[in-house]
């Protein structure tokens, strides 16, 4: 996308503040990372008359086909290190015409120049090797004089020739190479294709350090593949819901990132990489707004988080997906980019958590991790709600309130460690927006996308405005399933849905929304069938006084139909860790039924 198109409008990824844009592929963080491993030592001198087709052979089998598609390969970094040696190198420049002839000594010295790079130059064993694929190995010490290095890689297809013939452009010297101009179409093209192929992204994520922004021209690759659990839809780790997304399943390859550790990577190196739709009506410009609003929103909350642990004491971070990286692969030819985010990929959803844990049913013992659970994702919305009033200040940052917008069961991801640990977490903020103070109460439903299910009344009611506490209610929703999936197993799930499945007069069709609105749309209340089963859970052996006091705060607290009346995060946060603190009080507060007393 030009320039101008998009600076008239704040996007985040321009706010040098919040995100860091990167264009050279990570090259300078992968040789920092690089020089604190690497030992400069000596060139050992062992001829290898087969030393060209050895590298050009080895660095064909270790191509990898790169998940965008089968076209676009990759030669992983680490494997690039093993092939590509200071020996290697040696052997190579002992069968080249204009080295062969010189001393073992001068070629050695040459070998470690172009490996380690030189005062003058940086590290040229990429460039070799790109020109070796060609077979234009001779051409190697020209391109050097006139200032080529790996620093230039990867050349872009520039604009037309006169002869009509694509040039490729060094960004580096905002220009062409006169050598490379001279080649013909096909060496050209081929450069450029190897080019790409040892240039793969270094990708670098730390939760205290600014949002990584990576862009990257069309045909370039990122080094993943995809994984044979293949892409995931509605009910996979981060929904497609509505077409706005394709998520996929990718495995990074072990040299080509970095990530800090935060206690949810899997330890199989998988991710979810989220490629955004874009509407056939939608330009280029509201494309990347879209894109945008997902940054921002993944932004804003883990800045949010950061605060409220330093407040609370809390993990809230670590029960919220963080957005790893962003990238931005453009196409030369049009105004048009690709948009995709990176984050972890879980072992499924609240749902696959319920059929992968039917041992914790009905096991009381496990109710404290759950009450853990409960009031940490909560904390968590609150990160994201920004309603707590002794926080407010004139700041911009500080004057932003988000909502969610997307509370359901497939949005809960959970992530088991190897130590068998399991952790819930809040994920996909996509539908979620942000708003300054003034309006963070006054969007119209209809023109929200939604989950049926789980909606709060707001969506339904006449003049109905969505806030932050439209997350609540539904909120109440997912929490209420849990719990009868705690006492009664996974299938009862199933059977609530059935119980309060009504006719809706308004729509035609039968619902199983948690409310009912009155003819005149002008308010709601909790369908009737909702409360005759919270009734039916408490009268479950299990329900020990915890369990009680949850159904009491989701029917009378959470469940209200008046979003002015019902209860904001930071109040309900609260509560849960009341609720929570009981439980170092005394043993039987989630031992016994709560008819029997604590």
């Amino acid at each position: 996308m030009s320039g101008g198109a998009h600076k008239q409008h704040n996007f985040v990824i321009d706010d040098p503040r919040k995100v860091e844009v990167i264009t050279d592929r990570g090259e300078i963080e992968y040789r920092r990372q690089r020089r604190n491993i690497l030992v400069p030592r000596r060139v050992r001198t062992a001829e290898n008359r087969n030393a060209v087709a050895d590298i050009v052979n080895r660095l064909d089998r270790a191509s990898k086909p790169c998940f965008l598609d089968f076209q676009t390969r990759f030669v992983p970094r680490a494997k690039f290190d093993e092939i590509v040696t200071p020996e290697a190198i040696f052997q190579v420049l002992s069968s080249l015409r204009g080295y062969r002839d010189k001393s073992v000594a001068t070629r050695a010295q040459i070998a470690e120049n172009i490996y380690y790079g030189d005062r003058t130059t940086g590290p040229c064993r990429k460039l070799l090797c790109v020109l070796l694929q060609i077979e234009r190995g001779k051409d190697l010490n020209l391109l050097m004089q006139q200032g080529m290095s790996d620093d230039c890689l990867p050349l872009l297809m520039g604009h037309k020739r006169v002869d009509g013939e694509f040039r490729l452009h060094c960004r580096r010297h905002g220009g062409a190479h006169r050598r490379i101009d001279e080649f013909r179409p096909f060496h050209r093209e081929q450069f450029a294709l190897w080019c790409r192929r040892l240039t793969p992204p270094f990708i670098t994520w730390d939760p205290n350090s600014k949002h990584k922004h990576y862009v990257l021209e069309q045909g370039d690759p990122l080094p993943m593949i995809r994984d044979d659990g293949g892409t995931r839809g509605a009910d996979g780790v981060m929904p497609d819901e509505g077409g706005f997304s394709e998520v996929t399943r990718v495995k990074m390859d072990p040299g080509g990132g970095l990530f800090a550790n935060h206690g949810l990577h899997n330890p199989d190196r998988l991710y979810a990489m989220k490629k955004l739709k874009r509407h056939p009506k939608d330009d280029p410009l509201k494309h990347r707004m879209e894109f945008d609003m997902e940054v921002l929103a993944s932004i804003y909350t883990n800045d949010r988080a950061d605060t409220e642990n330093a407040l609370r004491f809390g993990d809230f971070r670590k029960h919220l997906i963080p957005l790893l990286a962003s990238f931005e692969i453009r196409n030369p030819d049009s105004e048009e980019s690709t948009y995709y985010l990176l984050f972890d990929w879980a072992d499924g959803n609240l749902k696959d958590f319920w059929r992968a844990n039917q041992a914790m049913v009905g096991d009381n013992t496990k109710l404290h991790w759950t009450a853990k659970q409960f009031s940490q994702l909560i904390g968590a919305l609150e990160c994201i709600h920004n309603d707590r009033d002794r926080l407010r200040s004139e700041r911009t940052w500080s004057n932003l309130y988000g909502r969610h917008g997307d509370i359901k069961p497939s949005n809960f991801l959970f992530f088991r460690h190897p130590d068998g640990k399991q952790l819930l977490v809040i994920g996909d903020l996509g539908l979620g927006r942000l708003h300054r103070d003034i309006s963070r109460s006054q969007q119209n439903p209809s023109d929200i996308p939604m989950t049926a299910t789980y909606r709060a009344p707001e969506f339904d009611i006449e003049d109905g405005k969505l806030s932050p506490r439209s997350d609540i209610y539904s909120m109440a929703c997912v929490f209420l399933e849990h719990i009868t999936w705690f006492l009664l197993g996974v299938a009862a799930v199933e059977q609530f849905a059935i119980a309060r499945l009504t006719k809706e007069t308004r729509w035609g069709f039968e619902s199983d929304i948690f409310f009912t609105v009155t003819p005149n749309r002008r308010m709601a209340v909790v369908k009737p069938q909702v409360k005759e089963w919270i009734a039916l859970l408490r009268t479950q052996p299990g329900c020990c006084e915890y369990l009680h006091r949850m159904l009491e705060l989701i029917e009378t607290r959470m469940l209200e139909s008046d979003p002015e009346k019902r209860i904001s995060a930071s109040e309900l946060y609260r509560e849960l860790k009341r609720l929570e603190s009981c439980f170092r009080l005394s043993r039987s507060f989630y031992t016994k039924h709560y008819s029997e007393g604590t």
